[in-house]
């Protein structure tokens, strides 16, 4: 009877932790026009780049330091997460200097596979694109929640007109001015538990806690 026990409570323990991981991968692409574009999300391997776009041409791109040796990423991809875990990018949009039309940014998921997942675990999570400054003063605080029904074909829902304050002389394509100067739209890509829905930090625990005792009891009842 004793191994029956021990047995039932690592079988609750597996239910449990396995509740707690990621359901499934995803990737969310981000572009500029149809042309230039980046990906975040848990599939794939993250790719720096050494090269950004030509100063007659707009971008967009990943910014983190402490994955490329210029900041500027074209895919930055992460280990799946676990439930309650969370994770921000920084995105950068800004125009070449003799780029002229205004500046659309669009999203999609590249296919349905790829779509994210409405929950991790039992913890619904939400995917937020949000604006943390833009000096061209069209987009302040706009913010919007990416729905898991997106789709693949790119929805465009920010425009900007006026580029005076986003345009910068681009020397070379190397040129890192976008993430220095202040001249580039800055947004968060945030992946992470649904507001009101953040688990409580021993939420597991209980669980875990509440099936062994209730396992116990079934097993104390039949001896």
């Amino acid at each position: 009877m004793r191994v029956s026990k021990v047995a039932l409570i690592a079988v609750v323990l597996i239910l449990v932790f396995t509740a707690s991981t990621a359901m499934a991968s995803w990737k969310f692409n981000m572009t500029v026009d149809g042309t230039n574009y980046t990906r975040i999300g848990e599939s794939g391997a993250s790719t720096g780049s050494a090269s950004l776009v030509s100063g007659s041409k707009a971008g967009v791109f990943v910014y983190d330091p402490s994955v490329s040796p210029t900041g500027f990423l074209s895919v930055d991809s992460i280990n799946a997460l676990t439930e309650g875990q969370s994770r921000t990018w920084t995105v950068l949009v800004w125009a070449g200097s003799t780029y002229s039309q205004p500046i659309s940014l669009g999203w999609r998921f590249p296919s349905a596979s790829y779509a994210i997942p409405a929950k991790i675990g039992n913890t619904p999570y939400t995917l937020k694109v949000k604006v943390v400054n833009d000096p061209t003063g069209e987009h302040v605080g706009w913010s919007k929640v990416i729905p898991t029904d997106l789709g693949t074909s790119y929805v465009y829902d920010l425009k900007w007109n006026n580029l005076t304050n986003i345009k910068y002389d681009q020397t070379a394509t190397t040129d890192l001015a976008p993430a220095t100067n202040g001249k580039a739209v800055k947004l968060e890509v945030s992946w992470a538990p649904t507001a009101s829905n953040v688990p409580e930090p021993g939420s597991i625990l209980a669980l875990a806690t509440g099936l062994i005792g209730l396992a116990g009891g079934i097993i104390r009842r039949k001896k």
